[in-house]
């Protein structure tokens, strides 16, 4: 389940932005979650999240868009980024896409907020959150 993600906050002092996450089926550009949120930061801090209303459950093997549109002042950015990412036993598989100004080498959404399903052997299932940052 994808709860949110991870963005980068400003270069200089305390800064305001508006903030437009998408999430995209990479197949028919169907918007399966999209949160608004007014984001201030300040130049202490590095990361915040942005949470979406309802957890978004993703299905295994399948691409998606994840769209930001960020107003306001110069933000900090990540460099190094990873195209695979492993962690709780999910890879997470990142491609550069056509237009975007982020890419897998460098961009503004440094993890991604999500839980994964682990069966326990003798009842349901359990949440762990994870970041990939």
């Amino acid at each position: 389940m994808l709860h949110g993600v991870i963005l980068y906050g400003s270069v200089d002092d305390n800064a305001e932005y508006d903030a437009r996450v998408e999430i995209f089926s990479d197949t028919d550009s169907n918007v399966f979650e999209s949160s608004f949120n007014r984001l201030t930061t300040t130049r202490v801090e590095h990361t915040y999240e942005i949470m979406f209303n309802k957890p978004l459950p993703l299905q295994s093997s399948k691409q998606y868009i994840v769209s930001l549109q960020l107003t306001g002042p110069p933000t900090k950015i990540g460099s190094g980024g990873k195209s695979d990412c492993v962690n709780e036993g999910v890879t997470f598989h990142f491609k550069n896409v056509d237009g975007s100004k982020t890419t897998v080498e460098k961009g503004q959404l440094p993890g991604l907020l999500f839980t994964v399903m682990k069966k326990k052997p003798s009842s349901g299932s359990s949440m762990k959150t994870k970041s990939l940052q």
